[in-house]
């Protein structure tokens, strides 16, 4: 990918999140050895198509410049998270496992009423990603959920309850730092009943995923897998339907 390349994708994906960090432009975008991507990375702070992110302490990121802004960027203290839903979400787009993907600031800037998690007074909450796999046919859309710190167990009850009557979504991921979190997930999904069958729960380890996420495994209703082998296995229902009803 030329120069020009990789500005043009620098700035769809500051667009899409509010900002870019050096980590997200050396493993996700520009390809080269570190010393061809810090000098690119200084040629692309040269034209001004970016500035520094307001707080002092996020000296590696950056966010567009206000011809260019099209979503809010994120509070100094959301930037690793924010970075690790990135990461994920562009490491799938590489390897064609997803096609669309909307991240959380593009669903508030939408005000995407159809998935919204809960409510904080009159601001919305949203997944930190809605994905799509790259299938044919209907989309099958993906919530994708980062969990570096636990939450309360009323919140996660809260967010279930949300997702259980979201018809715009046909799976959620838990992205979780640790087999903690994830436990705490699991107890609390058990004991609101929720509907695993309608709308499956999957659980993954974020150092897995932030990696390789195409190929990182998550256990999907206690059935492990990984998006790779899900997405393959869609295909194949598919195809197996359609010559069904052809015949």
């Amino acid at each position: 990918m030329r120069t020009s390349g990789v500005t043009t994708e620098a700035i769809r994906i500051a667009q899409k999140s509010g900002f870019l960090t050096q980590r997200i432009w050396r493993e996700c975008i520009c390809p080269g050895g570190l010393r061809y991507k810090q000098k690119t990375w200084a040629n692309l702070m040269r034209r001004n198509l970016f500035q520094r992110h307001p707080s002092s302490q996020a000296q590696e990121t950056v966010i567009p410049n206000r011809k260019l802004a099209v979503v809010a960027p994120p509070f100094s203290q959301n930037i690793d998270h924010d970075e690790a839903v990135l990461m994920i979400l562009l490491g799938l787009e590489k390897e064609k496992v997803i096609g669309r993907w909307r991240t959380e600031a593009e669903l508030k800037k939408i005000r995407a009423k159809d998935f919204s998690v809960e409510q904080k007074g009159l601001s919305a909450k949203y997944p930190d990603a809605v994905m799509e796999l790259a299938v044919p046919g209907k989309p099958v859309r993906l919530a994708l959920e980062i969990e570096r710190n636990q939450k309360s167990s009323t919140r996660y009850r809260e967010n279930l309850y949300a997702y259980s009557s979201m018809n715009s979504i046909d799976g959620i991921l838990f992205i979780c730092a640790s087999k903690g979190i994830e436990k705490v997930i699991r107890d609390v999904a058990s004991n609101t009943f929720y509907p695993m069958a309608k709308r499956p729960l999957g659980f993954g380890l974020l150092t897995e995923w932030t990696k390789d996420p195409a190929q990182a495994a998550f256990a999907l209703n206690d059935q492990p897998t990984n998006l790779t082998a899900l997405k393959a296995k869609m295909i194949r229902r598919q195809r197996q339907n359609s010559e069904e009803f052809a015949a």
